[in-house]
């Protein structure tokens, strides 16, 4: 798949009479239809060059002002900005510069309140509502367009938003604990939610953290929603998580995209009162095995009707009425399966982890061999098997962003929906970057020059690491984004037709050395998407896997 890069150039003074050029590029894969996408660039900046960043503005080739945020997030200890996160929209096409100077007036930027520890934030046509010991949030969505919030105009009511199922059968519901604003500007807002999930009896099943980012001028939302496992997998484990957005009562249209590879293929199931339609990714080539298995199906007076089905479904799920409508969408929603979008009269539900699949999210050792890592991998006679293990204190984090709009569903709206497990990004040129001293003694790639070298580096990457994951891949829930299997022996078994299976022995400890860093240095210095994605699975598998979220004897 091509992909097509748009130079953005970045002017940076540091003094009267003085300035540097930096291109960024924004990486949008052809399969993504959007014309216009908001993006957050980290940008470094050389000791003394900068001190404030709200001098910073941005303009178009053109010369036009575009509307934009910067943040410092670190200093040279002179006191100088060392780097800041750059928001802007990028359309299509453009090009940009960001320069000293005013900038652009905005009638659009977030509209961001406090009262009582409460907080509301308002953009694009909607507004968000959060409140202390609340079940999430709820939104409000100016569905006339008369700039207003009327009580018939709640799209979203906040109870009973984030829950699990525990393996006794028991659920379990967030209540938000502790509630702050995590970014604050005119046109990136990010609120932070975090609470336990209780079950009926007040015993504690499992706790989240959840991030929602809002973009100036839009009605989106992105929440990042890390379940964290706060009691020990030995006793106690998932039927089902997920997060579940209660909407107005009536007749509705379900519209599903069920083709991984293209976001405009869709289904569309009517929802007349009683009736479900679910999308359900229950399986996708993992490690040793090649199963992969989606299926949309009706549910209605007792009786399941398939409609489409196929190894692969797509990524976003739609429920509206000739009113209103509201759009979910998870990235690698293959990748991280079980998945499911369940769609019902007043409800979308997006299952993190799908009961549908016939599966539990089971961490004792027997069981993740027997249905996640294979008996083709790991035999049950393997010494490891026999070795309790324990995953309280790890989580998962999922990406969901969400689409309010007024009015029935519309195909073309299909070209907004730019979330998919190829993300769109922005990066600053490599070049300017190491120029800056931010990373130390390191320099750019730069064709030419030190080509033998340049090409090992490649080489190797891209023939045990790119390969591994293409013949080996660590998919599912609980491993994606793990490293690939090149640091270790590869041996081939007879009994699987003299396939290579990787040994096991680093699995537990994510052993591959020095690969965590080294990805994102290589990513720096050439801008390069795939050292990118690498890097970002694998470093939010760390996080998620490997450091602990609770306290615990373990």
């Amino acid at each position: 798949m091509s992909t097509r890069w748009w130079t953005v150039a970045l002017l940076l003074f540091a003094a009267p009479g003085w300035a540097q050029d930096a291109r960024i590029a924004v990486d949008i894969p052809d399969a993504v239809h959007v014309r216009a996408w908001p993006v957050t660039v980290g940008v470094p900046f050389g000791a003394g060059t900068l001190k404030d960043a709200g001098e910073l503005a941005v303009s178009e080739e053109g010369g036009r002002g575009v509307l934009c945020q910067a943040v410092p997030t670190s200093f040279w200890p002179d006191g100088s900005i060392r780097w800041a996160l750059v928001d802007f929209r990028a359309e299509r096409g453009w090009r940009y510069t960001l320069s000293r100077g005013p900038r652009a007036a905005a009638q659009d930027d977030i509209r961001l309140s406090e009262e009582n520890g409460a907080f509301a934030v308002e953009t694009g046509g909607a507004r968000y509502l959060f409140a202390p010991s609340s079940g999430g949030f709820s939104l409000d969505y100016d569905l006339n367009g008369d700039g207003r919030f009327a009580a018939e105009e709640r799209l979203i009511a906040p109870e009973g938003m984030f829950y699990v199922v525990d393996s006794r059968g028991r659920r379990g519901e967030m209540r938000v604990e502790r509630l702050e604003k995590a970014l604050t500007g005119p046109r990136h807002v990010v609120v932070r939610m975090e609470g336990a999930y209780r079950a009926a009896d007040g015993a504690r099943l499992a706790a989240a953290v959840v991030y929602v980012h809002f973009y100036a001028g839009l009605p989106w939302a992105r929440l990042c929603h890390k379940l964290v496992v706060t009691e020990d997998t030995n006793t106690l484990w998932f039927r089902e998580s997920g997060v579940r957005f209660a909407l107005p009562p009536g007749e509705a249209t379900g519209t599903f995209n069920d083709a991984r590879e293209t976001l405009t293929k869709t289904a569309r199931v009517p929802l007349p009162p009683g009736a479900t339609a679910t999308l359900l990714q229950s399986d996708f080539p993992h490690f040793g095995s090649t199963a992969s298995r989606f299926t949309l199906t009706a549910q209605q007076g007792g009786e399941t009707r398939e409609i489409s089905s196929g190894p692969a479904g797509g990524n976003w799920a739609n429920l509206s009425t000739e009113r209103w409508g509201l759009t979910a969408q998870l990235p690698a929603f293959c990748e991280t399966f079980p998945k499911a979008f369940r769609l019902a009269e007043g409800e979308l539900t997006v299952k993190l982890w799908a009961a549908e699949c016939g599966r539990e999210l089971d961490f004792r050792t027997g069981t993740l061999i027997r249905e996640y890592f294979g008996t083709d991998w790991i035999p049950e006679t393997h010494a490891v098997a026999s070795v309790e293990n324990s995953a309280q204190g790890t989580a998962r984090t999922h990406e969901i962003w969400l689409y309010p709009h007024a009015g029935a569903f519309r195909a073309e709206r299909a070209a907004d929906y730019g979330a998919t497990h190829r993300e769109i990004f922005a990066a600053p040129d490599p070049e300017y970057a190491m120029r800056t001293g931010v990373f130390g003694p390191l320099a750019a790639k730069e064709a030419g020059r030190f080509a033998e070298a340049e090409a090992a580096i490649e080489d190797y990457f891209h023939r045990y690491v790119t390969a591994g994951e293409r013949v080996f891949p660590a998919n599912g829930y609980i491993a994606y984004g793990l490293y690939p299997f090149s640091a270790q022996p590869w041996h081939q078994k007879k009994d699987r037709g003299n396939r290579w299976y990787p040994g096991v022995h680093r699995l537990s400890r994510c052993l591959e050395y020095n690969l965590k860093r080294g990805v994102w240095l290589l990513y720096a210095r050439s801008g390069e998407r795939d050292y990118r994605d690498y890097a970002r699975r694998y470093t939010r598998l760390l996080d998620d896997m490997l450091f602990s979220h609770v306290e615990a004897p373990c």
